[in-house]
Order: C-alpha cells, then sequence, then structure tokens
C-alpha cells in the first residue's frame, strides 16, 4: 500500500517539478519582452523629448535675434555677427 502511494506522489512531483519549470520559462520570455518594451518606450520618449527641446531652443534663439515687428536682425545678433566676422578676419 505505501509503495502504491510513494509512486504516486512521485508521479504528482515530478509533474509538479515539470510544470514549475514550464513557468519559469514563460516568465523569463514574459519579463524579457516587458524590458524590451520598457527600453523602447525609454527611447521614444526621451527622442521625443530631445526634438521637441531642440525645435524649442531653436525657436528661442530666433525670438532672441530676430526683432518681433519686423523680423530682421536686432542690435544683440548684429554685436554676435560682428564679433564672429571680426575673429574670422583677423585668422
Amino acid at each position: 500500500m505505501l509503495n502504491s502511494f510513494n509512486v504516486v506522489v512521485k508521479q504528482y512531483e515530478t509533474e509538479s517539478v515539470d510544470r514549475i519549470n514550464d513557468l519559469q520559462t514563460v516568465q523569463k520570455f514574459i519579463l524579457i519582452i516587458i524590458v524590451a518594451m520598457l527600453i523602447f518606450l525609454g527611447v521614444s520618449v526621451f527622442r521625443l523629448i530631445w526634438v521637441k527641446s531642440e525645435n524649442y531652443t531653436r525657436h528661442l534663439e530666433s525670438e532672441v535675434n530676430n526683432d518681433y515687428l519686423s523680423g530682421i536682425l536686432n542690435r544683440r545678433s548684429f554685436g554676435v555677427l560682428a564679433k564672429t566676422a571680426i575673429a574670422l578676419s583677423r585668422r
């Protein structure tokens, strides 16, 4: 009688170990997918922020260097351009 119980217990034990191994494999696969998705989303969001930041920086530089009404370069940008031109001519 005990031998038959032992056989049944061993059979359930091996089935349980097989199921646990299968579940661990599935968990690892799901973890890899989740990590890959997080990396992809992180890169996508970072790139979006980077592009918007560059566009906003260009817009602000344009606002600083150009006159609001006429759109031509203002006094500040003239000074910067003049210094650059003088430095280039000295070389």
